[in-house]
């Protein structure tokens, strides 16, 4: 960052209203995912519920592109350096996760219990060390599906337990408890890493015009409570 030998910020001014828009974008696109996941989930059939569901896929591609755009073409990369790419990385990531909190909703609104075996194991390597299993599950009367668990806590051929299914089968299947509460703490997680992302990125490009924006904002709404 280039200073002054009296240690002012010789960068170009920053644009408060760009900057700010920049910044929300990840929560428009969070907006969009959880839409159409939303629709995917809950709405019924119809060639409504199709095209209002590419709209918000579309509406999502376009604004993961313009969240790594707007990181990598801009202020913020001046100002965080090699660290630039955590903003995409975590915006993304909570962008995601109210996808889990949906399927976790709808499993918990109209999943039915059903005794699944397990039929077939795969071990394997994620990444570089982590030791995963994935099982094959058949249960009577439904699909067969396939989840995964840590090597410690894999299933052996021939195992029996209970699974919660959707009849819908729009939600992914579960081998472990579902409920309202995992909803809402994955609710939580996104909106509280999406407000770290928004507001951290502010802070970083800022040069004292959007505090001061700020100020001025929180001083008019006083004034007018005072009023």
């Amino acid at each position: 960052m280039p200073f002054t030998p009296q240690g002012l910020d010789m960068r170009p001014p920053i644009n408060v209203r760009h900057e700010v828009v920049c910044a929300v974008l990840p929560l428009g696109l969070a907006a969009a995912i959880a839409a159409a996941a939303w629709l995917h989930m809950f709405a019924a059939d119809s060639a409504l519920t199709t095209a209002a569901f590419v709209i918000c896929v579309l509406i999502a591609t376009v604004g993961a592109i313009a969240v790594v755009a707007t990181t990598f073409m801009g202020r913020l990369r001046q100002a965080m350096g090699r660290l630039t790419y955590l903003v995409p990385a975590f915006a993304l990531l909570g962008a995601m996760v109210p996808m889990y909190a949906l399927d976790q909703f709808a499993l918990v609104h109209r999943g039915i219990q059903v005794q699944c075996e397990v039929v077939a194991i795969d071990n394997y390597v994620r990444g570089s060390d982590t030791l995963r299993t994935d099982h094959e599950f058949a249960c009577p009367g439904w699909p067969s599906f396939n989840a995964d668990t840590s090597r410690a806590e894999r299933f052996p051929i021939g195992h029996d337990l209970i699974a919660t299914i959707d009849p819908l089968d729009r939600a992914e299947p579960s081998i472990r408890e579902v409920s309202s509460t995992n909803a809402l703490i994955a609710a939580a997680f996104s909106i509280g890493l999406l407000a770290a992302v928004v507001f951290g990125r502010l802070d970083a490009v800022d040069d004292g015009r959007i505090r001061a924006a700020w100020r001025v904002r929180i001083r008019r709404l006083r004034n007018r409570g005072v009023a």
